[in-house]
């Protein structure tokens, strides 16, 4: 088990097996300070698809630290998709698409919608945590990695 140190906002990146270093969000708590979430942009790439997926190292951390909200802004469309981890984990599966490693995915009818866009704590540009990948396990095994 990795030792991520206590809870505490930080920008999230790690070494993607296809893609190199790439970011992933960030964990901080809601302007409100009352519950750590993870947040992350939608890209167009997401925004044509029907489902919205967690890299595994990011699952790994969000148990590790007790994170148990994700919140995927999509500025296009004004919206905050929102959802807890263990819905996530129930209602999704882990899928790989093309050349991309697996990620967990849930339809994008799952996930509730808020107007707007979350204001969350402000996270500064030094304070990074590269999370080692997590490798997806054969899909009849995929329930226990997490």
């Amino acid at each position: 088990m990795i030792d991520y140190g206590p809870p505490r906002p930080v920008l999230l990146r790690t070494q993607e097996p296809t893609q190199g270093i790439i970011q992933l969000g960030k964990v901080c708590r809601e302007r409100s300070g009352k519950r750590w979430v993870y947040a992350n942009n939608i890209s167009a790439a997401y925004r044509a698809g029907q489902e919205y997926g967690v890299a595994p190292c990011v699952i790994k951390l969000m148990q590790a630290w007790g994170v148990r909200w994700i919140h995927y802004y999509d500025a296009e469309n004004e919206k905050t998709y929102v959802s807890r981890l263990d819905a996530l984990l129930a209602n999704g599966a882990a899928k790989r698409y093309s050349y991309r490693p697996g990620y967990w995915y849930m339809p994008i009818r799952m996930w509730g919608k808020q107007a707007g866009q979350r204001r969350y704590e402000w996270v500064p540009a030094n304070q990074v945590l590269t999370l080692p990948w997590v490798e997806l396990v054969p899909m009849e095994e995929q329930t226990r990695l997490f």
